[in-house]
């Protein structure tokens, strides 16, 4: 798996960040959240999935996504995203003094 592969779009990247920030998200959560249509997620996700990223939870007629956690690299992939995000803050907090 290479970077491109993870990277190659926003929607899949929105998506990895929503579920790096997030324990489970829907379909519909995700969708809205991204301002992609259910099919263009579901597609994505099914992406994410089998690179191993991604794990699909059914709670009753839900299906529920969340990062997989047991995965070495989503693990890298919510580190790395809370650091990011921690800086892009910092740098915002400094911009605003």
């Amino acid at each position: 798996m290479s970077l491109e592969d993870v990277f190659s779009d926003r929607t899949s990247t929105r998506i990895l960040l929503l579920l790096a920030n997030n324990d489970v998200l829907t379909i519909t959560q995700i969708a809205r959240a991204t301002n992609a249509s259910r099919m263009f997620c579901k597609k994505k996700l099914k992406k994410l999935m089998d690179l191993g990223l991604v794990k699909e939870k059914q709670a009753g007629r839900v299906r529920m996504y969340l990062l997989n956690l047991e995965n070495e690299r989503a693990k890298l992939i919510k580190v790395f995203m809370e650091k990011w995000q921690g800086l892009r803050a910092d740098e915002e907090g400094r911009k605003s003094r």
